[in-house]
């Protein structure tokens, strides 16, 4: 899409909020509002935020100065600057939806605002969506420093999105993808680059009217997530291919196992040990801190560490817990520990209704103390490794080869 049409989306969605604003201002002054609603309520904080959110966004859309008095860099920036945060934009929300189920139901004028707020943010959505198309533009990368680090971090967000660009590739595969990225982005980035005293995953080398200055843009060593003792050696390993003429040095880790936000914790606390970085800032996917070389100590450069989410983790579909969460089975049966049968073991439809849990406990068992020596049909039987009891209401008249033929046919195969 050619910069001229979203200047002219951007323009008609500048009208709408110029209405939404109108409405703001008009819903203000109804008595619904104005005489009933308590100076406390979140309502009062949903209407001031829905008006700022309109007026600062009305005023950032006009297009009419770009190219005049401002750059679109600059025109993008103050747009961003515009457009409020969606979690708090949000939790407003929610708080004065509370409020008025709470105590102001069949206030009308409050529904209206309420219904409003949401409405605008679909109009901010699409603010959004023209702003990146703007981002995009070539128009756009002219004139903004876009840095190397830039460009891979974004790829790095397009991986989260998109489990097929890096489901199957190994490390080479995605560091093909990085340096394909770079070259798509005007940077002369290479794999498998001498550097210093080796060969760096990815260089990027100073453009030919910057010949002359010794040095590269960025040096960067790739590597998959295998533990904070394999990023203190990636560490150093990436300190033999930099120099201090160097503008930029990188560790790009892909993880694709573990709790990403762990990982994030763990490998920044294990920078802190590497004797060649200081000054490390954050614990998030993307670490910024100073690099010292050792051949030169007094010359420090610029370094980061960004840690790219691979990782798939899959919640279960079914809404059944499983068997090591569920209580034990003697507790869902209601048996003593003593009765308990082994855990992986259930009754069959077949068998269930005709015998029970456990030795039998009639008077008679009691009194024998379960030896069944002179009984003329047994009461207790052994199946599954586990004791069960024949219920005579069900079982009146079988013998006990005919309650061990039953129980054989009901017991599974070795092949199940």
């Amino acid at each position: 899409m050619a910069v001229e049409s979203i200047f002219k989306a951007m323009e008609v969605l500048r009208v709408k909020f110029k209405s939404h604003y109108e409405q703001w201002i008009h819903l203000k002054s109804e008595s619904e509002f104005y005489f009933d609603v308590s100076h406390f309520s979140p309502i009062r904080t949903l209407y001031a935020e829905g008006v700022d959110c309109v007026r600062n966004l009305g005023s950032a859309l006009e297009t009419r100065y770009v190219g005049e008095s401002m750059l679109l860099d600059e025109y993008i920036d103050r747009l961003h600057d515009a457009i409020p945060k969606k979690n708090l934009y949000n939790s407003i929300e929610v708080e004065a939806r509370a409020d008025f189920e709470s105590n102001y139901k069949n206030n009308y004028t409050v529904q209206y605002m309420l219904r409003q707020y949401v409405e605008q943010w679909q109009e901010v959505q699409r603010v959004k969506q023209f702003l990146a198309q703007l981002e995009s533009s070539s128009d756009y990368r002219l004139l903004r420093n876009t840095t190397p680090m830039d460009v891979i971090q974004r790829y790095a967000r397009e991986w989260e999105q998109d489990v097929q660009l890096h489901e199957k590739p190994g490390e080479t595969g995605l560091r093909s993808q990085l340096v394909w990225e770079l070259k798509r982005s005007g940077f002369l980035a290479t794999s498998e680059t001498h550097a210093h005293d080796g060969h760096a995953d990815i260089v990027v080398s100073r453009a030919n009217s910057h010949g002359a200055e010794a040095g590269n843009i960025l040096v960067a060593e790739c590597k998959i997530w295998d533990g904070p003792a394999a990023l203190y050696a990636a560490m150093s390993q990436l300190c033999q291919y930099t120099t201090p003429h160097d503008d930029h040095a990188a560790l790009v880790v892909f993880v694709r196992t573990g709790d990403f936000a762990d990982v994030c914790i763990t490998a920044s606390k294990e920078l802190d040990k590497h004797v060649a970085c200081s000054e490390r800032r954050g614990e998030s996917s993307l670490v910024e801190f100073t690099l010292t070389l050792p051949q030169d100590k007094q010359r420090q450069i610029p370094a980061s560490l960004l840690l790219c989410n691979l990782t798939q983790p899959r919640l279960s579909r079914s809404n059944k817990v499983s068997i090591s969460t569920q209580p034990p089975l003697a507790e869902v049966l209601g048996l003593d520990t003593a009765d308990a049968p082994a855990e992986n073991f259930v009754l069959s439809d077949s068998l269930r209704g005709k015998f029970g849990y456990g030795p039998c406990k009639c008077h008679r068992c009691k009194q024998s103390g379960g030896n069944q020596r002179d009984y003329e049909f047994k009461h207790t039987f052994e199946f599954n490794d586990s004791n069960v009891h024949r219920l005579f209401t069900s079982t009146l008249g079988m013998d006990d080869e005919a309650i061990i033929a039953l129980l054989k046919s009901a017991e599974p195969s070795k092949g199940d």
